[in-house]
């Protein structure tokens, strides 16, 4: 499952919001790596081994629908992905 903090707003030209993987359960294995991508160029993703993905915006990037994906790296094909307008 991917998150972003209640009530955050990735905003257009430099803006920045981080956003968390949470896997379950509790005790499944391999919850140290992972792999993030975007679908679009409209932001960038920094922080990318962790389950904290930073993404930061384009310049001129208002109104643009972005897919961010994180897959599992235990063979299980396992991903969560979450899909916003940057503002």
């Amino acid at each position: 499952d991917l998150r972003i903090p209640k009530g955050a707003v990735l905003v257009g030209n430099g803006g920045i919001i981080d956003i968390e993987a949470v896997v379950q359960p509790s005790d499944a294995t391999e919850k140290t790596k992972y792999h993030w991508s975007i679908d679009a160029p409209f932001a960038t993703l920094q922080n990318t081994t962790s389950n904290i993905c930073r993404v930061t915006s384009a310049p001129k990037s208002r109104g643009a629908r972005v897919t961010i994906k994180c897959n599992s790296t235990d063979g299980s094909r396992v991903f969560g992905s979450i899909q916003f307008i940057i503002q």
